[in-house]
C-alpha cells in the first residue's frame, strides 16, 4: 500500500477546498482549446511533409495522452474540440493513405521545397502555400474554432541565415 496515498484525505467533490477560481477554470480551458487547435494545425502541417513529418507524431501522441487524461465529463482534459481534432487526425491519416492523393501530395511539396532553395540561392524569397486540400480540411474542421489562431501559411523548413551586422 502507498503511504502518500494514504496520508491524503479523501474529499467529496463540495468540500474540495476553492484551488482554483471560476474565472481561472475559464481561461485554462480556453487555452486548451486553443493548445488542441494549435497542435491538431501542426499535425496535418507536418503529416507526409518530405522534412517535416517527424513532428506529426509528436502531436498526434500529446492529443492521444489528453484523450486518456480525460477521466470524465467535468475533468479539464475534456477538451471540447479534442473529440473533433481527433478526428481530424484520422480523417487526414486515411486520406493520405490513398496512394494516388499520398503520391500528388508529396510531389506538391517536393515542388515547394525545390521553389524554395531555388530562389534562396537567387536571394529572392519563396512564399509557401498550402496544398488545396489541406485548406479545405483546414475550412471545414470543427476542431479549429480560433480563426486567429489558424496559420496563414506553411511551416518554412529552410534555414534563415542573415547576415549580423558589426555590433550584434
Amino acid at each position: 500500500s502507498n503511504t502518500m496515498i494514504n496520508l491524503v484525505p479523501v474529499l467529496s467533490e463540495p468540500e474540495l477546498p476553492k484551488i482554483v477560481s471560476t474565472e481561472q477554470q475559464n481561461i485554462i480551458s480556453i487555452q486548451f482549446r486553443q493548445h488542441i487547435q494549435l497542435m491538431t494545425q501542426h499535425f496535418a502541417m507536418t503529416y507526409m511533409h518530405p522534412e517535416l513529418h517527424s513532428h506529426s507524431k509528436t502531436c498526434k501522441d500529446n492529443l492521444n495522452s489528453i484523450t486518456i487524461l480525460c477521466n470524465g465529463e467535468h475533468s479539464a482534459f475534456n477538451v471540447l474540440n479534442l473529440p473533433d481534432a481527433l478526428s481530424l487526425v484520422h480523417e487526414w491519416e486515411e486520406k493520405l493513405q490513398d496512394n494516388k492523393f499520398r503520391q500528388e501530395y508529396t510531389n506538391y511539396w517536393d515542388f515547394e521545397l525545390s521553389e524554395a532553395q531555388h530562389k534562396s540561392e537567387m536571394k529572392l524569397q519563396h512564399v509557401p502555400t498550402f496544398h488545396p486540400e489541406l485548406v479545405k480540411v483546414f475550412a471545414e474542421s470543427r476542431a479549429l474554432i480560433y480563426p486567429e489562431l489558424l496559420p496563414q501559411g506553411p511551416f518554412r523548413s529552410e534555414l534563415q541565415i542573415t547576415p549580423k551586422g558589426p555590433y550584434l
